[in-house]
């Protein structure tokens, strides 16, 4: 069984093509060098369906633009991660904050020499 790393190093002749580097350029004009998923600025042309040693030839995946999005390095990062996951127990508060999710209160952690804060909805907190 091939993994992952081996099918990367299988398809490395593909991003050297003159048909890849052209349909690069074409993405990257199309979405303005904007990330899909944050938008930030965008490096990584990204094949939706997956390209693979089976489906490399097939045009219609690895050179159609509707199958390609631009994305930062970091947006790329985690779609190609097997353990890219969207965590439901936690949110952002409104000042960009990391909080975990306990009903109507939002339980924070602060460094660790700082004690719990519960937070209301407001954002603002008070000791436990």
């Amino acid at each position: 069984m091939t993994n992952k790393n081996n099918q990367r190093q299988d398809l490395s002749w593909f991003y050297n093509t003159r048909a890849w580097k052209k349909v690069r350029w074409i993405v990257l004009h199309k979405y303005r060098g904007i990330c899909q998923t944050c938008g930030k600025r965008g490096f990584e042309v990204h094949h939706i369906i997956p390209l693979s040693p089976s489906n490399v030839h097939d045009a219609s995946i690895s050179l159609n633009p509707d199958n390609l999005m631009l994305l930062c390095t970091s947006c790329h990062n985690a779609m190609r991660s097997p353990e890219s996951e969207v965590r439901s127990d936690v949110e952002f508060n409104k000042y960009g904050d990391l909080t975990q999710k306990t009903g109507d209160l939002i339980q924070k952690a602060g460094p660790p020499h700082q004690k719990a804060v519960k937070m209301n909805e407001n954002g603002r907190g008070w000791s436990s």
